[in-house]
């Protein structure tokens, strides 16, 4: 089972999340093509399959209700981006779960309005 690192480095935990995820995003291995840490317009997703315009964000507990984040995700999804987040500990801990999402996500049909969906609140 994946830890959260060492944890004299506050970043070891989302490092190991994102990382975790990547080992299952590339290469197509759930039916599409992801990009990583990918420039769309002022922001930087940390991974995002440019031809579903489906996003997957990262989050640590620093992000709730964040006013950036929101802000960001209401531009991304104006630009016709669908924005994906999971808590990095959902991805270390719900690794298949957190991909089923992902496939769910990509089956849906990708629209111009775009969609935002957040992790459930805690």
């Amino acid at each position: 089972m994946p830890t959260w690192g060492d944890s004299r480095d506050p970043r070891a935990g989302w490092r190991a999340a994102e990382s975790l995820l990547w080992q299952r995003l590339r290469r197509g291995q759930l039916g599409a093509r992801f990009r990583r840490e990918v420039a769309l317009g002022p922001f930087v997703a940390d991974f995002a399959c440019l031809a579903r315009r489906l996003t997957v964000e990262c989050d640590v507990s620093r992000h709730r209700d964040s006013p950036y984040d929101r802000a960001r995700d209401a531009r991304l999804a104006a630009a016709g981006w669908r924005v994906l987040r999971f808590w990095n500990d959902d991805i270390l801990d719900h690794t298949d779960a957190v991909c089923a999402a992902i496939m769910v996500a990509l089956a849906a049909p990708a629209n111009r309005s775009g969609k935002i969906c957040r992790p459930p609140p805690r």
